[in-house]
């Protein structure tokens, strides 16, 4: 019992001196107490250590979410055979191929090209999941509209700099002059 009287009646005491006693100077005393006395440290590090375990947890997790799910975007035939239930084909041009892959890799869609050695031009075979046929339609219409507005802006012919300045200097060559004339005076 003696003991346990001992524990309850343990006090601090500490000395602040200051001009104005205010509620910050008294907290900012007892923080520096319990800094000293090594709370704060101790506090710091179990939170760092759970913050952490934490992290260390997400990761793991992560990381097997992602090899169950298998790789994403440009991959294999193979890679795509074995994480998807159906393939599609489609042929696409090769001087189209790289507005479409950006535009893929954009939508997410897990794609492979294999070149198609049979055609005379530059073709490449695209393989995709089935599951992804909805998403390819809108990738489809937005390589479209890309080309069409490539094709477009190829057909604008633009005026060279140096026939617009050419042409303005001989509007201005046209308009009248001011005389000016500039007369100096003689001072004594």
């Amino acid at each position: 019992m003696f003991l346990q009287e001992e524990v309850e009646n343990r006090t601090v005491s500490f000395v602040v001196s200051t001009s104005k006693m205010s509620l910050r100077v008294i907290l900012a005393a007892i923080r520096r107490v319990l800094h000293a006395r090594g709370y704060r440290v101790q506090q710091k590090k179990s939170a760092k250590r759970q913050i952490k375990t934490r992290v260390k947890a997400v990761k793991k997790e992560e990381k097997v979410r992602r090899k169950n799910d298998g790789p994403r975007g440009k991959q294999t035939v193979r890679q795509l055979m074995r994480h998807s239930n159906g393939l599609k084909k489609m042929t696409v041009e090769a001087r189209e191929m790289r507005d479409f892959e950006k535009i893929l890799k954009k939508y997410g869609v897990d794609y492979s090209f294999v070149m198609d050695v049979t055609s005379p031009t530059p073709k490449y075979l695209f393989f995709f999941k089935a599951r992804d046929a909805e998403i390819l339609n809108d990738v489809y219409k937005e390589c479209v509209a890309k080309q069409v507005q490539k094709s477009a802006s190829k057909k604008v012919k633009r005026q060279s700099v140096l026939a617009a300045l050419a042409h303005f200097k001989a509007i201005a060559a046209k308009r009248p002059q001011k005389a000016r004339h500039h007369e100096q005076e003689h001072s004594l």
